[in-house]
């Protein structure tokens, strides 16, 4: 697969993140809390995202056309202000972006996608701005064919309490590309750390739901 048809990919899903995004509230204590979705089939795709453990699906934030779909995922109690002032929450928000299906996805490895980022034109698909030079991004692959991506990105950020640094990893499932983001609300080391995991942790999730075994 070429290059430029992963760049179109790419930006289908990121620019529609960027579009979705939203904040939960936190600190705020309601009574009426009821169970929050942890988990959702997009049907254009078939595609299930299930969200790692204490994250709740942001119902109004799904997507799901013939072209694309997303799923933002933010820590349950915050998300739907159960929150108790003082209460320990999970200090990052996380998306699946999906993008319409690849004609040759069986022939696209993650190490190609690797060496596309390490390009001027992956570079600027990862920039807010479209700016590859405000963008550092470091790739490696992991088992199981999950291309691991830690960006820095010096544009403004979507919104006020986002951190800068993103932890993204990108999976082919179901002939299609999905870009899975871990972006910390605050920018701390260990919140930096703890989107590292979560979103390798939803990669093997989506992965294991999704497999065609």
């Amino acid at each position: 697969m070429k290059f430029k048809t992963v760049g179109v990919a790419m930006l289908a899903c990121l620019g529609l993140a960027g579009c979705q995004l939203a904040l939960p509230a936190a600190g705020v204590t309601n009574s009426d809390h009821v169970a929050g979705q942890t988990s959702v089939r997009l049907a254009s795709s078939d595609l299930i995202v299930t969200a790692p453990d204490g994250f709740c699906v942001d119902q109004n934030s799904v997507k799901d056309t013939q072209r694309v779909g997303f799923v933002m995922m933010a820590d349950c109690a915050a998300l739907h202000g159960t929150a108790a002032r003082g209460a320990s929450l999970k200090l990052v928000m996380l998306t699946a972006s999906v993008s319409t299906p690849l004609g040759d996805a069986a022939r696209l490895q993650s190490q190609t996608l690797a060496q596309f980022f390490e390009t001027t034109e992956g570079r600027a698909v990862l920039s807010r701005s479209g700016d590859p030079s405000q963008v550092s991004a470091n790739a490696s692959v992991l088992s199981g064919d999950i291309l691991v991506l830690r960006a820095s990105d010096t544009s403004p950020t979507l919104h006020k309490g986002l951190a800068q640094d993103e932890s993204r990893v990108i999976v082919i499932a179901k002939g299609r590309l999905v870009s899975l983001t871990g972006i910390p609300l605050i920018a701390t080391h260990a919140a930096r750390n703890n989107a590292d995991a979560l979103v390798i942790e939803l990669a093997r999730q989506l992965k294991a739901d999704n497999s065609d075994s």
